[in-house]
């Protein structure tokens, strides 16, 4: 299992999620800036088995490519003399991608907890990442607050509703690992929820009649990773 880290243009986002939510990959999405230009850009959290990275590097290679654009140099604190921005070309776009080991995974639903697990030694800290509805979010890291455990709290969308969720970082040691997993299924519960088809994205022309659909929502989406290096400044 691979967690997939893709920095990429906020302009490419809606076609990249569109393409690989229809290839049903899972994608968690978090708003970011950065760059020459601290421009908008969009983080993508996909996890994917290890024989499909190969297929998510190349949707993302298709859809996200780079451009050039003109701007002006950013103004600099000046003492004195009359600053006058000039115009050059840089380029933006493309994508930034890191994929990380998964040591273990969890789906938590409500009526069962799909793990995929790997185990591996000589690491002592972990960190969970948990995508977990919003409404679920207050009272779980009420209580992993209350438990001692620090958290980290990101704003994000995903799933098939493109609902909000929030995504937590959660840094533990190896022997309390199992003890925050059990918080989270405890806490995050899943339900039904009855919603619109959305429109396809290949659709071109013609009337389109939404149908109503039952989707799962809720649970949480689990993934831990080990730590390589830890400090607390």
């Amino acid at each position: 299992m691979k967690l997939v880290i893709a920095v990429v243009q906020d302009e490419d986002v809606s076609k990249l999620i569109d393409e690989l939510t229809t290839k049903e990959f899972r994608v968690t999405k978090l708003a970011s800036t950065g760059g020459f230009l601290k421009s908008g850009n969009t983080t993508l959290f996909i996890g994917v088995e290890e024989n499909k990275v190969s297929n998510v590097l190349e949707i993302i290679e298709n859809i996200c490519t780079t451009r050039e654009i003109t701007t002006v140099m950013p103004s600099l604190p000046m003492t004195q003399d009359t600053y006058v921005p000039y115009p050059y070309h840089i380029k933006i776009g493309g994508a930034t991608i890191f994929i990380l080991d998964v040591e273990r995974y969890e789906k938590v639903w409500w009526w069962k907890s799909m793990k995929y697990q790997i185990m591996r030694g000589g690491r002592f800290m972990k960190l969970v990442i948990a995508v977990v509805q919003d409404e679920d979010a207050p009272k779980l890291i009420e209580t992993l607050m209350k438990k001692g455990y620090g958290v980290t709290k990101l704003a994000s969308t995903g799933g098939f509703l493109k609902s909000g969720n929030t995504t937590l970082f959660t840094g533990v040691n190896k022997e309390k690992l199992d003890d925050v997993i059990k918080i989270i299924e405890e806490v995050c519960k899943s339900r039904k929820q009855v919603t619109s088809a959305p429109l396809p994205a290949s659709w071109a022309s013609g009337v389109y009649m939404p149908y109503p659909v039952d989707v799962q929502v809720g649970g949480a989406t689990i993934f831990v990773v080990n730590i390589d290096r830890f400090e607390k400044i």
